[in-house]
């Protein structure tokens, strides 16, 4: 039902050129866990506390003024579960501040309830309108 981390740690921006950047980030912490179990009589909430480690790598080619490619990993592991995101985005100028995006979400976990499936992926295609610059 519900999943609420907290975590402490460091960050490194390891490309900064105006073209590549790259972002690493490792970190450790806790993470709160609210599963629902159903039962004959009637539901009951389970509750769950681990300890967990986090890592995340962002790269983004800006192969354009206002185009670029981006993609983020994400894992936060601990003994009752692993997650893991991966989004893979495409932004594309089209007139003036118009652009179009594109984007490809994978969710991972390693424990789901029986008859739910590990993987999640979720595809958007999207119009937005930059303001400012």
């Amino acid at each position: 039902r519900q999943r609420t981390s907290e975590t402490l740690g460091y960050g490194r921006k390891v490309l900064t050129g105006p073209t590549h950047l790259l972002d690493l980030e490792v970190g450790v912490g806790m993470r709160q866990t609210e599963s629902q179990v159903t039962l004959p009589a009637a539901p009951l909430a389970v509750k769950e506390d681990d300890v967990i480690g986090r890592g995340r790598l962002a790269y983004k080619w800006q192969f354009g003024e206002t185009s670029h490619f981006s993609e983020t990993f994400k894992v936060e592991s601990g003994t009752s579960n692993t997650f893991m995101e991966s989004v893979t985005e495409l932004r594309l100028s089209l007139v003036d501040k118009l652009y179009a995006l594109g984007s490809y979400t994978v969710r991972q976990n390693t424990n789901v309830p029986p008859g739910s499936k590990k993987t999640d992926t979720i595809t958007a295609l999207s119009l937005g309108w930059a303001f400012g610059k």
